[in-house]
């Protein structure tokens, strides 16, 4: 055989083995980077797959699987509830089961597990970056942490996750370094009452740019991270939740907190365990109810603070107060207006160190203001507070006012707003009944339809009328209450 029909074959054959080296075996990875995992994939246990580097995708089929995973590279790790919340009906689950930490990311860095059950004595725990790191839709358990983000990175997310831990369901800290553009929202954190649920640490793993927004907080969260340019929005902390946070150039707002009168609910850390102290924070738009000790509390050398819109009520305490473990004097710039503070067991505001609290411009559940330093019959205030005028109606849309003379006035105009108002409702009324007469007459009724669509009509307004009536008497009766009320202010 001649050299060119050898090199003929030669060639043949080569082209035949790579042909199989592309298309066949596991090394179609190189073109096909999706992986499976499942009795019916391209592997039984996850490791195997996350060992093959040419598998960036990897899904994972419902089942149980129980082993331990150390990933270290960039990757998608997807179970069968892959983009759907921990809280949205969910299909069947790929539920990874260890001893000890079930996800060991020694690199976590742009890593995503989306849609898995997990549980271990650590749940996730990424040891080095956690840069482009995406904890998704998953249910995770963990005796000891279900979520630790102990390494530094920036864009991490934490999303719709459900996270139950005996002692903490997420812990940020180790003085690793700091975090940047971290968002943890649309999570539930869950636990034993007598557990620490969420525990930042300290001023070494600072957080720059941070959203906590729209998650159910069911036990403690301890943030003492000095956290900046943060957004705390949309939260419900009920029953044994609370939260120590310590914020800078932030915001606190439409959330809800409820302490089931066992806990407290908010404190702005100051210089206390040697942390940096929350300054230009405002807290607004949030509701508190049945907080034990305080709703709000503000610690040592705060400052540049905004408490502002917010409804705080039934405490079986006080509704903001100062912390007074240490000495410190509350400046110039901390601010409590334009709040609704009611129904509190021992102070509405209560200023337990040196310096003026500025508490104006409140309604304290009373047209004569606050007592027993004030004048009134609302929520007490103590000595080292600001609280004239007063709100004389609950806020938004009342005035502050100063005088009785104002304060007359305010309710002469509610009054007239009111009559104003039931006119309008009246004459709605009249026009769609007209309407509907009309309307029904085109019919052609008989006489006997006729007689008894008039009287259900003359039924329907004498019914309207008695509402209004009620409606007037229940209004007219607190009004003159109120307007009574007035006299004891200044004239």
């Amino acid at each position: 055989m001649n050299s060119k029909k050898l090199v003929s074959i030669f060639g043949l054959a080569l082209a035949l083995v790579l042909g199989v080296m592309i298309f066949g075996g596991r090394t179609t990875r190189a073109v096909a980077p999706v992986c499976t995992v499942g009795p019916a994939g391209d592997y039984t246990t996850i490791q195997d797959a996350v060992n093959d580097t040419a598998c960036t995708t990897i899904n994972v089929s419902a089942g149980t699987y129980n082993e331990s995973v150390t990933i270290g590279r960039p990757l998608i790790l997807n179970g069968p509830n892959v983009g759907v919340s921990a809280f949205a009906p969910r299909g069947p689950e790929a539920t990874v089961n260890s001893a000890g930490t079930t996800f060991n990311l020694t690199d976590g860095q742009n890593v995503t597990i989306d849609g898995f059950t997990i549980s271990g004595v650590f749940g996730v725990y990424p040891s080095t970056s956690t840069t482009g790191l995406s904890i998704l839709n998953n249910i995770i358990s963990g005796t000891s942490r279900a979520v630790s983000l102990d390494a530094p990175g920036d864009g991490a997310s934490l999303l719709n996750n459900d996270l139950f831990s005996n002692t903490r369901s997420l812990h940020i800290g180790g003085g690793t370094g700091p975090h940047t553009n971290l968002k943890i929202n649309g999570n539930r954190f869950s636990g034993p009452l007598a557990s620490t649920g969420i525990f930042f640490s300290g001023t070494a793993n600072a957080i720059t740019g941070f959203e906590f927004k729209n998650n159910m907080l069911q036990h403690w969260a301890n943030m003492a991270a000095t956290i900046t340019n943060g957004t705390v929005s949309g939260n419900t902390v009920s029953v044994v939740g609370g939260m120590q946070i310590d914020l800078h150039n932030s915001t606190v707002s439409g959330n809800s907190f409820d302490g089931g009168g066992l806990t407290e609910c908010i404190q702005l850390f100051g210089s206390q365990f040697g942390l940096d102290p929350s300054e230009h924070v405002t807290i607004s738009g949030n509701t508190f109810n049945h907080c034990y000790a305080y709703a709000i509390q503000l610690s040592p050398d705060i400052h540049d603070i905004s408490i502002t819109g917010n409804e705080i009520t039934n405490g079986t305490g006080d509704g903001v107060n100062t912390r007074n473990a240490t000495l410190w004097t509350v400046p110039a710039s901390i601010h409590i207006n334009l709040n609704n503070i009611t129904g509190n067991s021992n102070f509405g505001v209560n200023n337990t160190v040196s310096g003026v609290l500025d508490a104006t411009c409140n309604w304290w559940g009373a047209v004569d203001g606050p007592g027993p330093v004030g004048p009134g019959s609302g929520d007490r205030v103590s000595m080292n507070v600001t609280f004239a005028p007063w709100l004389i109606a609950p806020a938004p849309g009342s005035p502050c006012a100063a005088t009785k003379k104002e304060c007359e006035k305010f309710y002469e105009q509610q009054k007239k707003d009111f009559h104003d108002q039931q006119e309008a409702e009246k004459k709605t009324f009249e026009d769609q009944q007209k309407d509907a007469k009309k309307a029904y007459f085109a019919t052609h009724p008989n006489p006997q339809d006729r007689k008894a669509f008039e009287e259900q009509q003359k039924a329907d307004k004498k019914t309207f009328d008695d509402n209004q009536k009620a409606a007037r008497d229940t209004f007219e009766q607190q009004n003159k209450a109120a307007k009574e009320q007035c006299k004891s202010l200044p004239k």
